[in-house]
């Protein structure tokens, strides 16, 4: 999967009221749009412990 690159979070338009974005290792980027259309980001760190994945939020935005 491509990298997340700063230009490619800034200009991404969510559409649906939860949309994630990932790199493929790990690292995503979950947008979340409420009704009124504010829209808040969440840096995430995916792992899996035997066949159950896992995720720690790093960050939060507003």
């Amino acid at each position: 999967m491509p990298a997340l690159t700063t230009t490619k979070i800034e200009k991404y338009k969510p559409t649906k009221s939860t949309e994630v974005l990932s790199d493929g290792n790990g690292r995503s980027v979950r947008f979340r749009k409420s009704q009124s259309g504010i829209v808040s980001m969440n840096w995430l760190y995916t792992y899996r412990v035997g066949s159950k994945s896992n995720y720690i939020t790093i960050v939060e935005f507003d």
